[in-house]
């Protein structure tokens, strides 16, 4: 499709701007005003927010054996409890194996144990 543009098909920005008088101007404003309250909070910048500070080793190290005692007494009733006194870590604790260490590794033991005897029956019949 084409225009012709010998034609104006829009009057262009002089014939169409009005005269905007001191009145009408003050309440645009107040238009623009109440508008920008109607989205309050929405166009405040978002705050910035300080990055933490790296924990000291020793506070990291606290942490890590906090949460090695939490991982080992789950699922315990009771919290476990943080004592203030110690001061120092000079070795950490040995954790258990979890795949070795947990309520049922004698029945898991049988249970392997079996499998191993039935796949070594199977293959020698096989022969």
């Amino acid at each position: 499709m084409t225009h012709d543009r010998s034609r104006k098909s829009r009057p262009d920005d002089t014939e169409r701007a009005a005269p905007v008088t001191p009145a009408a101007a003050s309440h645009e404003e107040h238009l623009l005003d109440k508008a920008l309250d109607d989205t309050f909070p929405a166009s405040d910048p978002v705050a910035e927010v300080p990055e933490e500070a790296a924990a000291p080793p020793e506070e990291q190290a606290q942490e890590s054996l906090l949460d090695t005692a939490l991982e080992m007494s789950f699922p315990a009733s009771d919290p476990i409890s943080v004592e203030t006194s110690i001061t120092r870590i000079e070795h950490a604790p040995e954790t258990a194996n979890a795949h070795d260490d947990h309520q049922n590794s004698n029945e898991v033991e049988e249970s392997e144990k079996a499998a191993q005897q039935t796949t070594r029956h199977a293959h020698h019949h096989r022969r």
